[in-house]
Formats: structure tokens, C-alpha cells, sequence
């Protein structure tokens, strides 16, 4: 439920099952069901990247703005939130190229050269000034807690108005990371409680 207002979260099945597993004994039938789960849910990913990695000709992820938005989550004007600088649109390029293509002074950037130089820009960033990286990392994770951030980014009112269906079926962020992390104590109280002789 997380990944429809982030999608990134989904990332989180893979340690969330190995957690959930660990707290389960001796049950291939929960194995079976959990590696069904994420083999379902991962196998997208792995398709776009391993074309995006046929693509670029090196190892690349399932899309290309994940170097920009690690630059833009760690450059000197980061504070956490969500942040435009002049110059980039990201509804019209969201691996930025032209803006960097005027940085560098080149007619052109590929979406594959520029995802590859703005994650070179990001762990330049990273490794010269860690504390404000690790503050900066502590600050996101607080913010996925928080509600009133998505719609800063994604305002959700537009969607009940595009499918009204959607009327019924909205929860507040804040809401699916509670249940969500309910979820999780309970499966590991549930696996201990089974296991227990």
C-alpha cells in the first residue's frame, strides 16, 4: 500500500520478508509464499533494469532519475524536502540532461550519461560532507511518517477527481505506516507465539 504514494518503498519487501521469515520456524509453506510474493512484486523491477542496463551498457537500475534525485537529496541546498532548482524541469526530463548538458557546457547529455554523472555528483557530495548526508537521511526516513509532505509533491486531491473510486479507498499516509508497521510486530509476535514449545 506504500508503494502507490512511493513507489521506492517497495524495495522494502525484500529486508521486510527476510525479517517476517525470521521470525517464522520451520515453515517452507510461508517461504513459498513470501518468495512468491516478492518474485511478483521484484521481477517488473528487475525487467526495467535490466533493459536499462542493456541500454547504458553498464549496471543501471530500474529507472534513470535515480542519480538526479540522490544529487538533489544530498547537494548543498538540500534541507530534506522536496527541492526544484532553477533551470530543471522534471515533468519534461526527470534525469535532468539539459540542465546538466548547460552545466557542462555540451549540446547534449544522454538520460544514461546523466543519471551516471549526477550519482558521481551525489557520493561526491556524500563523502565530503557525511554528517549533513546522515541528518539529511535521518530527516527523509522522519518524513515518511508525515502526510503532508506527499501532497507537497503528488497532490492527492487529483486523484479521487480523476477516479472517484478512489473516494473510498484514500487513507492518510500516516495511517498505511502504522498499519504497515503493526503489521510487521504482529507477524513476528505471530512467528515467535508458533515457534514457541
Amino acid at each position: 500500500l506504500a508503494a502507490l504514494l512511493r513507489a521506492h518503498v517497495i524495495a522494502l519487501l525484500a529486508p521486510g520478508a527476510v525479517v517476517v521469515l525470521a521470525g517464522q520456524r520451520g515453515g517452507p509453506r510461508r517461504m513459498r509464499e513470501v518468495g512468491l510474493l516478492l518474485t511478483g512484486a521484484l521481477l517488473p523491477l528487475a525487467l526495467a533494469a535490466a533493459h536499462n542496463t542493456a541500454a547504458c551498457g553498464r549496471l543501471a537500475g530500474p529507472v534513470l532519475n535515480g542519480g538526479i534525485n540522490l544529487y538533489l537529496g544530498n547537494s548543498a541546498q538540500a534541507r530534506g524536502l522536496s527541492m526544484t532548482p532553477a533551470g530543471l524541469d522534471l515533468e519534461r526530463q526527470p534525469v535532468g540532461e539539459s540542465l546538466l548538458a548547460a552545466q557542462l557546457g555540451r549540446g547534449e547529455v544522454t538520460p544514461c550519461e546523466a543519471d551516471r554523472i549526477w550519482f558521481a555528483e551525489a557520493r561526491r557530495e556524500i563523502l565530503a560532507h557525511p554528517a549533513r548526508a546522515f541528518g539529511l537521511w535521518v530527516r527523509k526516513v522522519w518524513l515518511h511518517t508525515q502526510g503532508w509532505e506527499i501532497s507537497q509533491v503528488t497532490p492527492l486531491g487529483a486523484w479521487p477527481r480523476e477516479a472517484p473510486v478512489l473516494r473510498g479507498l484514500w487513507v492518510p499516509y500516516t495511517m498505511i505506516v502504522a498499519l504497515g508497521l503493526g503489521g510487521l510486530v504482529a507477524a513476528l509476535r505471530f512467528g515467535s507465539a508458533a515457534g514457541a514449545p
